[in-house]
């Protein structure tokens, strides 16, 4: 058992994981095209790019991530949902890390009632788990890791991305290991490790 948790650790620190930083990628849109559906996608992509990677205070990173937020919401024709869910990781990774907690909470909130509001909108419903998942993050921190199970087991009914799909089991395990649920954690760490080695080794800069 010791060397299990010893290999799911070390997996789980190397890997993409929702306190791990992000690597650099070429993008992977047509940044063009985009542009000329939703004007003004371009700067934003680049600015919500530039903010991912930027060694200025997090609460300026916030307060610019946070101002494409609203541009977002406030603006007209197609929805800038690339834009928007990833701006909106962003700015409550970058709250996690400070320890304001309470805001993500509220951030979400208003996110998901924008999100039903617009519902017209061309966007990915199954994106908002994405939002769920940084909320489990909220349990976990308070030791609400039954609560934290819970919403990630409903993530992983739901999650498609690969990527996302085994960050969030590997978060699950961790949250049967708090539970002292061993037989459950073994299973997600195993689980855990047999997607990893199956994915191609330039899968986790995507």
């Amino acid at each position: 058992m010791k060397k299990v948790i010893i290999l799911f650790l070390v997996l789980f620190l190397s890997c993409d994981s929702c306190f791990a930083q992000e690597s650099h990628s070429d993008n992977f849109i047509d940044i063009t095209y985009y542009d000329s559906l939703c004007p003004g996608f371009k700067c934003r992509y680049n600015t919500i790019q530039a903010c991912k990677y930027s060694n200025d205070e997090i609460e300026k990173t916030i307060a610019v991530l946070e101002n494409i937020l609203e541009k977002i919401e406030t603006q007209n024709g197609v929805f800038d949902d690339i834009n928007y869910f990833e701006a909106i990781r962003l700015v409550c990774n970058k709250y996690l890390i400070i320890g304001n907690y309470r805001r993500i909470d509220s951030l979400l909130f208003a996110t998901k009632k924008f999100l039903y509001e617009n519902i017209d909108n061309p966007f990915d419903l199954t994106d908002i788990y994405k939002f769920n998942r940084v909320a489990s993050w909220i349990e976990f921190k308070e030791e609400r890791y039954d609560s934290a199970k819970d919403i990630l087991i409903e993530v992983l009914n739901h999650e498609s991305d690969p990527i996302e799909y085994l960050s969030a089991l590997q978060d699950l395990a961790l949250c049967y290991l708090k539970l002292q649920q061993y037989d459950n954690f073994i299973r997600m760490a195993k689980t855990s490790v047999s997607l990893a080695d199956a994915m191609p080794l330039n899968a986790y800069t995507v």
